[in-house]
């Protein structure tokens, strides 16, 4: 059940930002997704979202740069509490700098990646109006 709904989530994020680029949109495609769940394998789950947007995306020709950042929280907000992140991307350095601005923003989040994707983990209370905020203002070029 978790691959096929990670695989609709892939796909449906790949087609939002194709339908994007066909009304005209430039530049860069930048989503932040949060989600909540309590689930021992978050990590792997939004890991296999972004197999699927990919793989989504290998059916069009020409699909603008874009980079995402994923991620997923507890039910349970409290100073303890694990927050999973992905961040990826169609540029290796772009995601890069997402995952050291999300570092700076976040000062007890860990984490590191190569080429197009960076993960890390976040240690405290998320919530979307606040964290998910600042994970937003993370892939706004202007960090780079």
């Amino acid at each position: 059940l978790e691959r096929e709904l990670s695989s609709f989530i892939g796909k449906s994020l790949a087609q939002e930002m194709l339908d994007w680029q066909k009304s005209g949109g430039e530049g860069e495609w930048t989503k932040y997704v949060g989600r909540t769940d309590d689930s021992s394998t978050a990590l792997q789950f939004i890991q296999t979202v972004t197999f699927a947007f990919a793989a989504a995306l290998l059916q069009d020709t020409a699909p603008p740069s874009y980079t995402l950042v994923l991620t997923s929280s507890p039910s349970a907000t409290s100073p303890t509490a694990t927050t999973v992140m992905m961040v990826f991307g169609s540029d290796d350095k772009r995601v890069k700098e997402v995952g050291e601005e999300l570092k700076k923003q976040f000062k007890t989040l860990k984490g590191g990646g190569r080429g197009a994707r960076w993960s890390g983990k976040y240690t405290g209370g998320w919530l979307a109006e606040r964290e998910g905020k600042t994970a937003t203002v993370a892939l706004t070029p202007t960090h780079s």
